[in-house]
């Protein structure tokens, strides 16, 4: 009991962290034994999204980027200097692609 007194507690942002990892733990094994035991049922499929980002938000995040590294000497004009625009956004494309399946 000594030992146990001897730590330090827990304030409260910890303790909620800690609680939600719990649950979120609980949630988890909960899925896998329902798995196991082949009694698992999908109630809700969330539906196909189309992508978050287009080549113009793209460009404007590497054009971004570069200014900032290029202002910490971490970067020169080389960086994210785009050769055409149709292979970017075919990358962009392609990326969402072998995500989504």
């Amino acid at each position: 009991m000594k030992e146990f007194s001897q730590r330090p507690s827990l304030d409260h942002d910890k303790a909620s962290q800690l609680s939600e990892l719990i649950e979120d733990y609980s949630y988890a094994m909960t899925i896998i034994d329902a798995y196991d035991r082949n009694a698992l049922k999908i109630e809700q499929i969330t539906p196909k999204r189309e992508p978050t980002i287009d080549y113009e938000n793209a460009s404007f995040a590497v054009a971004h980027l570069k200014k900032e590294l290029v202002k910490k000497n971490q970067a020169t004009d080389l960086f994210g200097k785009e050769g055409e625009k149709s292979r970017f956004d075919s990358s962009l494309n392609a990326i969402y692609q072998t995500f989504d399946g």
